[in-house]
């Protein structure tokens, strides 16, 4: 029986041999360029979605520093009201 595992080294293998093909045929550098335009636009979208990332964490950031004292007063309020109802 052939294990999941097992079945990915065969399919790497059998891609590298098929890649290996390619270049006995002469045509691995437009295969390679292929790839390295892919790679590149990979890449690219990476580094939209990493800014991207940084410009909801920066306003995040901007939101907790207004929202915090806002939240702070309205815990103290409820720590006061909790404290009256003690009393009464």
């Amino acid at each position: 029986m052939v294990s999941l595992q097992d079945e990915r080294v065969i399919e790497k293998i059998k891609e590298l041999a098929e890649a290996g093909s390619f270049s006995q045929m002469g045509e691995p550098n437009e295969l390679l360029r292929e790839k390295e335009k892919e790679i590149e636009k990979l890449q690219q979208e990476i580094d939209s979605k990493k800014e991207e990332i940084s410009e909801y964490q920066i306003m995040i950031h901007q939101l907790m520093r207004k929202w915090n004292p806002i939240l702070m007063n309205c815990k103290r309020e409820e720590q006061i009201i909790g404290k009256q109802k003690n009393f009464t």
